[in-house]
């Protein structure tokens, strides 16, 4: 049994059903990038186009350079994709503060809360830096979240396989996040190397969103996951 090293409100099954909340509300990422690329005057390639195309603030064409070729963007409705970044940014934080208490004890829980919260900050980056405003910030957001969010997961999954009730979501999300660990680095090398075999034949907008898309389904998942686990214990049962 993993010892409880706080208590109060912080520690409490309320706490865990916010935090489950919190997490489950990343699934907005993907409903406002849907509602966002419906407006674009002409069509948006997933396997060209960027997720951060649609919180650029300006219309035309990017011209092509060493890593990537030209793309049209034009994104009408950038602030609501700039916005849903900066609060999933917020959700990713807060869900993980209000989680750690009970299922990121010790040590290693705190490194992984930590970087839960960078990788928070760095999803927010990327939403008040739009690409082409701010690119260098916009950019270190992004690795933030990219590589804060992949040690995160891996950590969090060591920490809840020490739960008999929550191993098998613990080995899935350490596996997740190593998985998320080398999609990343692959992504990176076949970006600036400029080698198409490290995007998997998806163009390096696909590579991206499979880099991308599986830290907040992950998020939703284990919200959703830890919601059902509180509401079905007795209430006179303490939490792992």
């Amino acid at each position: 049994m993993v010892k409880n090293y706080t208590c109060g409100f912080s520690g409490s099954r309320i706490a865990v059903r916010l935090g489950g909340i919190a997490w489950l509300s990343s699934i907005q990422y993907f409903f406002v990038q849907l509602w966002v690329v419906s407006n674009w005057p002409k069509p948006y390639n997933p396997g060209l186009n960027f997720i951060s195309d649609l919180g650029n603030t300006a219309c035309g064409i990017m011209p092509a350079n060493i890593q990537n070729t030209s793309r049209y963007i034009c994104s009408p409705e950038h602030h609501w994709m700039n916005a849903s970044f900066v609060l999933l940014g917020i959700t990713t934080s807060i869900g993980a503060l209000l989680l750690r208490s009970r299922l990121l004890p010790g040590p290693l829980g705190l490194i992984s809360t930590a970087l839960f919260i960078a990788s928070g900050i760095g999803i927010a980056m990327v939403g008040l830096n739009p690409e082409n405003l701010q690119i260098i910030k916009h950019i270190a957001g992004a690795y933030l979240n990219a590589f804060g969010a992949s040690f995160a997961i891996i950590l969090a999954g060591i920490c809840l396989i020490k739960y008999e009730v929550h191993r098998k979501v613990g080995i899935l999300s350490f596996w997740t996040g190593i998985m998320l660990l080398i999609l990343n680095a692959s992504f990176l090398i076949g970006y600036y190397y400029s080698i198409p075999i490290f995007s998997l034949g998806l163009g390096l907008g696909g590579m991206e969103k499979l880099c991308n898309y599986p830290f907040f389904l992950w998020f939703a998942l284990l919200g959703f996951y830890f919601l059902i686990k509180t509401s079905t214990l007795n209430p006179s049962t303490n939490l792992p």
